[in-house]
């Protein structure tokens, strides 16, 4: 085997491994299709109030697509569309707001729907933010076991906290996980080496 050819197959096996991460970035609760725990909060009810929730990534994150539960028997049941919105980590900007389609995945006995959606432009790094999924009268049911961050309520598109509740809504995340710099600087280094190190070999062979 050639050098050349030795050091492109390490370069494809780079580029393979850091494909091979798509799927889930985030989720919220264990599982999207547990009964909740907490009646349905409204979404601008009225025109008042968001529901948004904590999220953290520990790894930065293309997102590509959603899902998240939605009450099925409540006036909007969230199919048909959906604003995603991105909030920073002090809920006090959007980063990132788009209108998207929505369809159910499938629905439980317990009244709810995993409603998905796709979205596109969405780059996350590493960090904190909050998020929301806004339909006008539509009910995002609460669950007590996600752990993940408080959810609270606002005036809608503001950010601004109108009063705390406990729990988390149930979502999820889905697209390509962004590799850290550091690992890929040093698996490129260690590539270098090793292209150094054959070609001295060879040239030490040729010499004698």
């Amino acid at each position: 085997m050639t050098l050349r050819a030795l050091l492109g197959g390490l370069a494809l096996a780079a580029v393979t491994a850091a494909g091979a991460s798509a799927g889930v970035v985030y989720q919220s609760i264990p599982d999207l299709s547990a009964a909740p725990d907490i009646n349905a909060w409204c979404s601008s009810c009225a025109g008042a109030f968001e529901p948004i929730d904590e999220f953290t990534l520990k790894s930065g994150a293309n997102v590509t697509a959603f899902n998240f539960v939605a009450q099925s028997d409540y006036g909007n049941d969230g199919l048909g569309s959906v604003t995603l919105e991105i909030y920073n980590s002090a809920h006090s900007a959007i980063l990132f707001s788009q209108t998207v389609p929505t369809s159910a995945v499938s629905t439980s006995p317990s009244n709810t729907s995993i409603v998905t959606g796709a979205v596109s432009g969405l780059h996350l790094a590493p960090g904190s933010y909050w998020v929301a999924f806004q339909a006008y009268d539509m009910g995002l049911p609460g669950y007590y076991f996600g752990g993940n961050g408080l959810l609270v309520d606002t005036h809608p598109h503001t950010g601004t906290i109108s009063f705390g509740l406990g729990g988390n809504i149930g979502y999820q995340f889905t697209g390509n996980a962004v590799p850290e710099p550091a690992p890929w600087a040093l698996m490129l280094l260690g590539v270098g080496g090793l292209g150094a190190s054959l070609r001295s070999r060879r040239k030490a062979a040729l010499a004698a």
